[in-house]
């Protein structure tokens, strides 16, 4: 069961602000800001802060995976906030570097979605 009352909490972790969130065997899932985990029947959804579904979790998911996959996203969404913001009026090599910087955060999020699927550690 996810508990955003009492098991949560918010916390400073390096340089992003993250959320606490308690599972069934009371384990932690430091999220990043906005992150959170909702129940689904026997599942887990992680979801963006905007409220899209990320990925659905089963029960023996473990957390430390949970966790890479939303840390993975919130990097891919600012790799792609970073050319939308910059890459209209860049020059072409700075366009590529972003380019490169998406595909590289989107390669690393299905990575990481692939372990926790699959149960494995990273």
């Amino acid at each position: 069961m996810v508990s955003s009352r009492t098991g949560s909490s918010r916390e400073e972790c390096g340089k992003y602000p993250v959320r606490a969130v308690t599972l069934i065997k009371m384990e932690r899932v430091e999220l990043p800001q906005g992150y959170r985990l909702e129940e689904a029947g026997l599942n887990l959804l992680l979801k963006r802060p905007n409220g899209y579904v990320l990925a659905a979790f089963g029960k023996r998911v473990r957390p430390e995976n949970i966790q890479r996959v939303a840390k993975a996203d919130e990097k891919y969404l600012r790799a792609v906030e970073r050319m939308d913001k910059f890459g209209l009026t860049a020059d072409s090599e700075t366009v590529l570097m972003f380019s490169e910087d998406v595909k590289e955060a989107r390669t690393e999020f299905l990575l990481a979605l692939e372990v926790a699927y699959r149960g494995e550690d990273a």
